[in-house]
């Protein structure tokens, strides 16, 4: 598996990294054209996990998803803002780059 990943990382030129934990325990941990402790921006990579943590925090009913996010979150900038935007429009929604095909909208 790891030559696998090595070859295709070095195959497009770039630099990666992938951790792997099975059941708490470390299975796989490679880094490959940058040491293991180099930082990458993840730019959108952590929405889905922040939707879904915000839903099962509504789901246990530790938060409503209309609530404001400044309710929750108060040294947010959102708290700063006169309309707070709701935990609801925060965990749903479109994450696509500009441009990108609207599968919500587009005709089939």
């Amino acid at each position: 598996m790891m030559s696998g990943i090595e070859r295709l990382v070095r195959a497009r030129g770039g630099s990666g990294q992938v951790c792997v934990i099975r059941d708490g325990d470390v299975v796989l941990d490679l880094a490959v054209g940058c040491a293991p402790d180099d930082l990458f921006w993840t730019f959108s990579a952590g929405k889905p996990y922040v939707a879904l943590l915000v839903h099962q925090l509504a789901e246990r009913g530790a938060l409503d998803l209309d609530d404001p996010v400044a309710t929750h979150w108060p040294d947010s900038r959102a708290a700063a803002r006169m309309r707070s935007p709701s935990a609801r429009c925060c965990a749903t929604g479109p994450a696509s780059p500009p441009g990108a095909a609207r599968w919500a909208t587009s005709a089939p």
